[in-house]
């Protein structure tokens, strides 16, 4: 009774049904497995990127954290004076959701920030963030001896499609046969964004996007071939009935480089006449009503909003600050992931240079 109590129970290698080749843990991203053929996972998500309301989006989102300064405390960060009010939850809300704070034992703020400046932390803060869209980033730390001690000079990151994790969702690398083999310890970073037990990968939010990515490039598409070919008015030329064959087509010619030219010379018993398509308007506005749609659920997808990236006909001031306060709900949220990550790192260091990690 006490060996069960003191065990985990409910494990993997109970299920038949997720028990899987060379002991690898299969993706559970279903969009991402209906498109997998020609390209891999990540790189479908990585084409997404061309949209341009995504990627406007996406960097609202990164620029939330990553514009933030950062700071290196030992203990609870102090709040400034100038923003202390009579409500001390809402000041420290409020210092809080401004400064990324790092952990540093006392005495050794310095140390750690040099070491976080020959890393280029703020650039690794944004690639941190990438775990957000990604479902999770890896990055490989690069030491090098110095001064007596070993320091990180670097931390890469890796492809995701080069990892795999195993049926005990342990991070693993894919040798030149597609096995997982292990990783040697402190030497990668993973980072993961709402990894659960049943799917260490993690939740993507540009996955949520591939449907309306993908619908508004083909209306996009259609729209184009609609402005094409009828964006134009259309030439109506009039010759005399018993104008010959030869020179019905050479006026056809003519109405053809007048398109282009906006100039004709025709005779006096021929006529030219402008016609305009009526219903041309109507078909624009349910391309471009679609187009919103699908960047309204872009933007719902990467922030839960949509009146930050566009302004509504509909929306309200109070609706756009309820929006903007939910943005810095999901910011908070993501300095910490920021933070987290960081903070492993500080604590390998220690570890290897202390013989203990800080906590």
């Amino acid at each position: 009774m006490q060996k069960e109590l003191l065990r985990e129970y409910a494990t993997r290698d109970k299920k038949d049904i997720i028990k899987s080749f060379m002991n690898i843990l299969p993706d559970p991203d279903l969009i991402l497995k209906q498109q997998s053929g020609k390209y891999n996972e990540m790189q479908i998500l990585r084409k997404l990127e061309y949209d341009s309301h995504l990627i406007a989006v996406k960097q609202q989102r990164i620029l939330q954290v990553s514009a933030m300064p950062w700071e290196i405390n030992h203990q609870t960060p102090q709040i400034p004076k100038e923003i202390m009010g009579t409500d001390q939850q809402e000041a420290w809300e409020n210092f809080n959701r401004e400064v990324i704070n790092f952990t540093a034992p006392e005495g050794m703020e310095d140390e750690i920030r040099d070491m976080l400046m020959r890393i280029n932390v703020d650039e690794v803060i944004e690639q941190v963030l990438d775990a957000l869209f990604y479902g999770y980033v890896v990055f490989e730390i690069m030491w090098e001896i110095r001064d007596g001690k070993i320091m990180p000079k670097a931390l890469i990151e890796k492809p995701q499609e080069w990892f795999v994790f195993d049926t005990e969702g342990i991070l693993k690398l894919k040798n030149d046969k597609g096995e997982p083999s292990p990783l040697p310890e402190n030497k990668f970073l993973l980072v993961q964004h709402k990894a659960r037990y049943d799917n260490p990968y993690g939740l993507r939010l540009l996955s949520r996007c591939f449907y309306p990515v993908t619908l508004k490039k083909d209306c996009t598409v259609f729209w184009a071939f609609l402005t094409e070919k009828y964006g134009m008015p259309y030439l109506i030329g009039k010759v005399t009935r018993n104008a010959t064959k030869e020179q019905r087509e050479n006026f056809l010619n003519g109405l053809i480089e007048m398109r282009r030219d906006a100039v004709a010379v025709i005779e006096d018993d021929e006529s030219i006449q402008i016609m305009g398509d009526t219903g041309r308007n109507e078909s624009s506005e349910l391309y471009k009503e679609f187009i919103n749609f699908q960047n309204n659920e872009i933007s719902k997808a990467i922030l839960t909003v949509t009146l930050t990236t566009e302004l509504q006909s509909t929306g309200a001031y109070s609706a756009t600050q309820t929006h903007k306060q939910i943005l810095d709900r999901i910011a908070l949220a993501d300095k910490k992931l920021v933070e987290r990550t960081i903070n492993r790192l500080i604590n390998t260091y220690l570890f290897l240079n202390k013989g203990g990690r800080f906590t």
